[in-house]
């Protein structure tokens, strides 16, 4: 039988599927029952998170048990009305903590419609969630800011909770919900993150985590380690170069850029507050690229950012077959 999901990212997700050895307690949108994750699912989410934020040189973050309290009560407010949005929302199982959530929390919701509910949990799980979060070629909000992104990569992230909702309308629809919170610290240890920038992707990058055909990013680092100052940035004359192992040249093309603090865009604070992205056609898993961007003014003085990235997909070993005499 044919089954479809409509997933729209605003969101991370743990690396187990959605079912019942997800919770603890499990939440019910019919008694707006909030529910509780699983340790599992916990050390999951933070494992894959920080496995991510330490190819960028990142320091990792721990868990936040009040963060995880409004992460789950979002998540059932956003599986219960079908809203997906940071504002309020009036529905029957909206609270403070789920209002909260909402706000400081990056959020989803994912669609299923179905004759078979049997196989509803294989089709979302923290993997397809989060690495498509990290892309995040399906923000509603704003492609070019790729706000989603920020934040997992936020150097001045310090802790995250994590919530899931998992919602049977009846015999053919359900509903996923899950929402990541975030909370940063103020000041920045720089022994922590030896660049002063956050490049997207980076080094040696699993090429499941990127998406060829979506932005490349770049965030500078303010030299005052505060996350969210008056800084001038301005990238109106940058100039990205781009090229292979080999020499080969490749065009950046849809380049988009934010010097502004834009509370909405940068998830409410919890974002770097300035961003450049780009394109680049063409580019090939296993293949070493050089990024050089130059024309970068940055609190006052100009810079250049050198860096590489190679899109790691590991080769599957090629079938020997004997032949018979």
């Amino acid at each position: 039988m044919k089954s479809k999901i409509l997933f729209i990212t605003l969101c991370i997700c743990l690396n187990i599927p959605l079912n019942a050895q997800m919770f603890e307690i499990t939440p019910d949108i019919a008694t707006c029952t909030q529910g509780k994750i699983s340790a599992e699912v916990r050390d999951s989410v933070l494992a894959l998170l920080n496995q991510i934020r330490a190819v960028h040189k990142l320091n990792p973050v721990t868990w936040n048990d009040i963060g995880e309290d409004l992460a789950q009560a979002a998540s059932l407010s956003i599986a219960n009305s079908g809203i997906m949005v940071h504002t309020p929302v009036a529905d029957n199982c909206a609270t403070p903590s789920s209002d909260s959530g909402r706000k400081y929390s990056n959020i989803s919701l994912g669609l299923y419609r179905s004759r078979d509910m049997s196989d509803i949990d294989k089709l979302f799980n923290s993997t397809i969630a989060l690495l498509g979060w990290l892309t995040d070629n399906k923000n509603v909000a704003d492609l070019s800011m790729v706000g989603h992104r920020r934040m997992l990569l936020s150097p001045f992230l310090q802790t995250v909770g994590f919530g899931a909702v998992k919602a049977n309308l009846n015999a053919t629809n359900a509903r996923y919900a899950a929402a990541l919170w975030g909370n940063t610290k103020e000041n920045l240890d720089t022994s922590t993150c030896p660049n002063n920038y956050v490049a997207y992707p980076y080094e040696e990058y699993k090429s499941e985590w990127f998406n060829k055909k979506f932005y490349l990013s770049l965030n500078l680092i303010p030299k005052s380690n505060k996350p969210f100052t008056s800084i001038s940035y301005d990238f109106s004359k940058c100039n990205i170069s781009i090229t292979d192992e080999k020499g080969r040249k490749y065009k950046a093309s849809g380049i988009k850029y934010s010097t502004k603090i834009d509370e909405y865009a940068d998830t409410f604070y919890c974002g770097l507050s300035n961003n450049l992205c780009w394109k680049v056609n063409g580019l090939k898993d296993n293949t070493k690229y050089f990024v050089a961007i130059s024309g970068l003014v940055f609190e006052g003085e100009e810079q250049v950012i050198e860096y590489w990235f190679i899109l790691d997909k590991p080769i599957p070993p090629k079938v020997v077959r004997k032949r018979r005499r």
